[in-house]
């Protein structure tokens, strides 16, 4: 009597047609998978992938969300990351183009779970840029600066307070920002 664990033999033809890139079959053996553990969010985020291929852009984003969330209560702050930008990427190419306003709400709702993704932050300036929303833009400018300042990205932190200065050549706060910042790379030489 052969007892294979079902499970083994959805992750194997999962895999198989994953590699194959019969994406429409993986979905299938993946949701069969998740029906095992619905709390496995690398499964989540793999579905997440998938339905992005297929152009399922909404399920994308619902699994995504899942696996994002899930991984957060985790804490697992470094996979949480990695699918907020999956979804930031999502919003930018395909949310954005037809509804900024919806996008703009989409980004607010990432921040609001993971503050420091800076995709998000960056598409989010973007967007009210171009909206005209300049004052609001000139902050998360600045905020994008102080951030990758924080992270020791030193040189992305210099070309955000620069561009702040672009947007409002007056602007104190992004002038002292830079200043300091200038003044800190200068007595590491």
């Amino acid at each position: 009597m052969n007892t294979t664990d079902p499970k083994s033999i959805y992750r194997k033809l999962a895999l198989i047609f994953f590699q194959t890139g019969n994406w429409s079959k993986a979905i299938v053996e993946y949701e069969k998978l998740i029906t095992f553990d619905p709390n496995d969010y690398n499964l989540h985020s793999i579905l997440g992938d998938l339905f992005r291929k297929v152009g399922n852009f909404d399920r994308a984003y619902q699994e995504y969300e899942i696996a994002a969330k899930g991984f957060k209560a985790e804490r697992n702050e470094r996979k949480a990351s990695v699918v907020y930008r999956e979804l930031t990427t999502l919003i930018r190419d395909h949310i954005e183009p037809q509804d900024s306003h919806r996008a703009i709400e989409l980004y607010n709702q990432i921040l609001s779970e993971m503050p420091e993704t800076v995709e998000a932050l960056e598409n989010l300036r973007n967007l009210k840029y171009q909206n005209g929303e300049n004052q609001e833009a000139l902050q998360l400018t600045i905020h994008l600066g102080n951030l990758y300042n924080k992270l020791d990205y030193i040189d992305k932190a210099k070309a955000e307070f620069l561009k702040a200065l672009q947007m409002d050549p007056q602007n104190e706060e992004a002038n002292q920002k830079l200043t300091a910042l200038i003044n800190e790379m200068e007595k590491l030489k």
